[in-house]
């Protein structure tokens, strides 16, 4: 059912009575709320509430465990509910430009996801438990205010695409190296869609140069060394002078 971009405010009860439907688009419309019979759709795949006039997540959104995508960006709202994690099915969870503050811890429950997206929200930080999301294949935070990334970000090996662009992070943990990812200073595009990497063009770390990460995979391996051993290599391979006693 395809009712973008239409001034529809109101969905009436009776759309519970459509069992069979797989998917909902009420993308830029001026929908607010949803109705209570919302939850009888026990076959709907994919909802899309982006550009909407919703201000607080859906309850009854937890209800349709046959979700497959959700898509929220744009929306005013400022938290997920503990129970999302009900979405047992979920693969795609569309964020971008909500007021979000904070994730649930539940979220690794969420096991089935395979793309996240939180580009442009206020979120501080990542919760621990993203590590476990085994099937997750990109990940966008690219212009979010977070500041650190898990050190178990490295756990996720299936990811194909991190986007870190116009991000101020304290740092960029070594165990992204656990990825098998190049790191792309060009910006991410159409052109480059599907196109695995780490994008970092316009991100600013506040603990590390930012350079070092578009050299090679040896010597970004050698800085964490360094750092490690706290002796701090340049950007560039080093030389090693000797100076004599003028003798």
């Amino acid at each position: 059912l395809f009712l973008r971009d239409t001034p529809i405010r109101r969905l009436p009860e009776s759309i519970g009575n459509l069992k069979c439907l797989q998917s909902l688009n009420l993308s830029a419309s001026m929908i607010s709320e949803l109705p209570e019979s919302i939850v009888n759709l026990s076959s709907l795949q994919s909802l899309n509430l982006s550009h909407t006039q919703i201000r607080e997540f859906p309850e009854d959104i937890v209800k349709l465990t046959s979700l497959q995508s959700l898509y929220l960006n744009d929306v005013q709202i400022s938290e997920l509910p503990e129970d999302i994690v009900n979405l047992k099915n979920l693969q795609n969870l569309y964020l971008s430009g909500t007021e979000i503050r904070e994730f649930p811890a539940s979220i690794e429950n969420l096991t089935n996801l395979r793309r996240l997206e939180l580009g442009s929200v206020d979120l501080n930080s990542l919760p621990e438990g993203i590590g476990k999301l085994a099937n997750l294949h990109r990940l966008d935070l690219s212009s979010s205010r977070i500041k650190e990334l898990p050190e178990n970000i490295g756990n996720l090996r299936g990811l194909k695409q991190l986007l870190l662009e116009d991000c101020f992070l304290n740092e960029l943990p070594q165990s992204l190296l656990s990825l098998d990812l190049d790191y792309k200073e060009g910006k991410f595009s159409a052109g480059n869609y599907f196109e695995p990497g780490i994008y970092i063009n316009g991100l600013k770390l506040k603990n590390q140069p930012v350079e070092i990460f578009f050299q090679s995979r040896d010597l970004i391996i050698n800085y964490y060394e360094s750092v490690r051993k706290e002796v701090a290599l340049p950007i560039n391979e080093c030389k090693v002078v000797f100076l004599g006693d003028g003798g």
